[in-house]
């Protein structure tokens, strides 16, 4: 049951734009904590300065959502006042979206009725689309992520820090402004995390089949 909460809590599954069947994933090669961050090839730069590349002793990171995900938009203003907090210290939040390019603009003129801005107000990072899911590829389908929204901290070193639920990276990421951050510790804690929840669906899905 904590497994299933821990899969389910804050995060949107299944919905069309980030969740491929399984059949349709394309092949890629993995990616875990302390890989090499890889190249993104952004299609559309909507908000912000466009990045040709990470930048050696900068922090970035990589925010996977969609319009449609109430998490992901949940998630936004406390993005928004993170990436304020830790500008000075030169890192950069760089939301990604696969939706088409007019998907997220219709998007950003919107209204949040909760609190009377636009989206492109509330939002105070950079935003991006990109409909090849060039990116969304290298990073959300190698390490094996299937729920929205998902960040990728990638630190000083261009190496993968940490991936998680953008609500709970506030701590990893001032380890790693910080240079406390233990990449090793995390690393082993996120590749057990990630072998019970796949052991946990693959029970699932055999009690679902065995329902039907």
């Amino acid at each position: 049951a904590a497994l299933a909460a821990l899969a389910l809590g804050g995060t949107a599954f299944g919905q069309a734009g980030m969740q491929a069947d399984d059949a349709k994933k394309p092949a890629v090669k993995p990616l875990t904590i302390g890989d090499p961050a890889r190249p993104i090839d952004i299609e559309h730069w909507v908000k912000g300065e466009e990045i040709a590349s990470f930048a050696p002793g900068k922090i970035y990171v990589l925010e996977f959502w969609a319009t449609w995900c109430g998490p992901c938009k949940a998630s936004m203003p406390h993005i928004t006042k993170l990436q304020g907090d830790f500008k000075d210290y030169g890192d950069t939040f760089i939301g990604v979206s696969d939706e088409k390019l007019e998907t997220v603009t219709e998007f950003l003129a919107k209204t949040d009725k909760k609190s009377g801005k636009t989206w492109s107000e509330i939002i105070g990072y950079t935003l991006t689309t990109d409909p090849d899911m060039s990116v969304k590829n290298d990073y959300f389908l190698a390490a094996g992520q299937d729920g929205i929204p998902t960040a990728f901290i990638m630190g000083k070193d261009s190496k993968v820090e940490w991936i998680g639920h953008p609500m709970d990276i506030d701590a990893a990421l001032e380890g790693v402004v910080k240079d406390t951050w233990d990449r090793a510790a995390f690393k082993t804690k996120w590749e057990k995390d990630m072998a019970a929840q796949k052991d946990f669906m693959a029970f699932f899905d055999k009690i679902t089949d065995s329902a039907t």
